[in-house]
């Protein structure tokens, strides 16, 4: 699959290096620039699963974006997999990332409250 991605290209640049997806065991980020390319992606990827006879856990789907010039969410609601749909998660909700709550920009105040919260759960 890492490989079909690759071959449809885009993605974020950082310097002379492109990526497109971030990847542990079963987990999957794709990342990009644009809705479209990202819609580009998911039809990657369900062609790949169909393929191979992977199944994707649609429930378990998610979906954010941000247009950062214009500073507001991007309309995602175009966006499926197969016959479904994926979560959409606004910019500033966090996401569990490799089982870290953070928001597409990163902030991970929502993993410390998480852990504050726990930590006094079982402390009393």
């Amino acid at each position: 699959m890492l490989r079909w991605l690759d071959f449809k290209g885009g993605g974020l640049s950082q310097g002379d290096v492109v990526t497109n997806t971030l990847c542990f065991a079963e987990d999957s980020t794709l990342m990009t620039t644009n809705v479209h390319d990202m819609d580009v992606f998911l039809a990657c990827v369900n062609n790949y699963c169909q393929w191979a006879g992977a199944k994707i856990d649609v429930g378990n789907t998610q979906v954010t974006g941000y247009d950062y010039k214009r500073t507001c969410p991007l309309d995602l609601s175009i966006l499926q997999i197969g016959n479904g749909k994926p979560k959409i998660v606004m910019p500033w909700d966090p996401v569990k990332y490799l089982g870290v709550r953070l928001t597409i920009a990163g902030d991970s105040s929502f993993e410390r409250d998480y852990v504050i919260m726990k930590t006094l759960d079982t402390s009393a």
